[in-house]
């Protein structure tokens, strides 16, 4: 009973932290992100509360049912018309952010420090991967433009999706004796995964929309859940990706009329599941793998690598959208988050067992690798995939922490200074 009771205990404690954790937000434009982090850290390693070692299995299942709930949420929440005013933009700072990301990563990677091909493609390709579950909520804390907001969002999801289907298909060479890349047959698998994937969220949310919604209305919403989870764990089976079929299909069972209660149900399910995940990717933190010198500098360096792509992508999209002129705050949002450190697990099993399963199959790999891949990793027997990510995630979300509080100070900053002015004027009128 005493057990029951702290699990229950703890699940409150989860919550309350959540909600603290976004008023903390609100107040000081930190990211509580980091903080989570840091807590996670404080009752894993440096406490002893939770041992690491024993959670290292349960990392991919856990950070795919966050994903899903996230992206769920924002599918959820997208309009027709928001994605139709925004899809330019998006694609345009999309590809310019991947192109340069993905290029500097395998630079780095491959140049300075000489991994080999695939490994070096491989993890280039996983840190190509946003935070659409950070980046949704940072955004729609901060003080910017409805237009910039949308972007973001978008941006994040594509690259998500983009960065998961490109790393599964490197993923498929894993253990093969030649390793024959063709960038052409890549390119074009991708093309065809994406339009799978969409295609299968629409016709998952027709079957919704006629069957489940219109027939039995009880449990519409919670068979939209089912549905997702479903959709999103069978797609690679087929040779989708779960992640943007989970993403089309809320985008078009959202924009029916009369669902705002199934968005809000999903928002605050999304909400714990990701507080719980970033208290989760802390307690992972192992101080023997982050002592290893040569982990923080491929870490750091990779880490800088993505913000140069993030901040020169955002000046040359800068010159098509003049949003982005006025308010530089998108160069700042370049997290790492969930899909890294799932892939980045999802990879170091493909190395310990030679061959990756797909999708589902994958995930289960995952958790079989379990504490052998960790070892492995300290021993050099496959690329440290997992604490490098883990490394960029840290790096990211601080340099993005540091970003977002000095854009909601110098916003404040100018409000109170028009505000200052306006007030000055009216008291000289009166005069």
């Amino acid at each position: 009973m005493a057990g029951g009771e702290l699990v229950v205990g703890a699940l409150g404690a989860l919550i309350a932290i959540g909600i603290i954790g976004s008023l903390f937000f609100r107040r000081t434009g930190i990211n509580d992100v980091m903080l989570l982090i840091l807590l996670g850290i404080g009752i894993g390693p440096l406490t002893g509360v939770v041992d690491a070692n024993a959670l290292a299995p349960f990392v991919p299942p856990i950070g795919a049912v966050a994903l899903l709930m996230v992206v769920f949420s924002e599918g959820l929440n997208l309009s027709f018309d928001n994605l139709r005013d925004n899809a330019f933009d998006v694609l345009l700072l999309g590809a310019l952010c991947f192109a340069l990301t993905f290029g500097g990563s395998f630079a780095i990677l491959y140049f300075a420090f000489s991994w080999k091909l695939l490994d070096a493609l491989l993890l280039a390709a996983i840190l190509c991967a946003s935070a659409p579950e950070i980046i949704a909520i940072v955004s729609d804390e901060m003080k910017m433009g409805n237009k910039l907001r949308q972007i973001a969002k978008l941006e994040a999801v594509l690259a998500d999706s983009a960065a998961v289907i490109v790393a599964f298909s490197l993923l498929g060479l894993v253990g093969m004796k030649t390793v024959d890349i063709d960038a052409q047959q890549i390119a074009y698998m991708a093309v065809f995964v994406a339009m799978l994937s969409i295609v299968l969220g629409a016709l998952c949310a027709l079957a919704w929309h006629f069957i489940i919604s219109a027939m039995y209305k009880k449990y519409a919403h919670l068979s939209a859940l089912a549905i997702a989870c479903f959709l999103f764990a069978a797609s690679g089976l087929v040779g989708g990706n779960g992640v943007l079929a989970v993403f089309t299909f809320g985008f078009f069972i959202g924009n029916r009329k009369n669902e705002e209660n199934l968005k809000l149900f999903q928002e605050e399910f999304a909400f714990l599941i990701r507080t719980f995940f970033f208290v989760y990717l802390g307690m992972l933190f192992v101080p023997a793998q982050f002592a290893n010198g040569f982990v923080l500098l491929v870490g750091l360096a990779l880490s800088v690598a993505v913000v140069l792509a993030r901040r020169v992508s955002v000046g040359a999209f800068s010159f098509f959208q003049p949003a982005a002129r006025e308010d530089k705050v998108l160069g700042s949002l370049v997290q790492r988050g969930l899909s890294v450190a799932v892939l980045a697990s999802i990879a170091a099993a493909a190395y310990a067992h030679a061959a990756i399963p797909v999708g589902a199959d994958a995930l289960h790999a995952g958790e079989k690798a379990g504490a052998q891949i960790v070892e492995a990793e300290r021993a050099g027997e496959i690329p440290p995939f997992a604490p490098i990510a883990l490394v960029v995630v840290f790096a990211t979300n601080l340099f993005s922490t540091v970003g977002v509080f000095r854009h909601e100070r110098r916003v404040e900053k100018v409000e109170y200074e028009e505000g200052s002015s306006l007030a000055g004027k009216k008291s000289a009128g009166k005069e």
